[in-house]
């Protein structure tokens, strides 16, 4: 469960990194 947790707030992360770019 925890991993999935994790693995969500990394595409969060990187969405919201993508967002910020463009």
């Amino acid at each position: 469960m925890t991993q999935s947790v994790v693995v969500l707030q990394m595409k969060r992360r990187c969405l919201i990194s993508m967002l910020q770019l463009i």
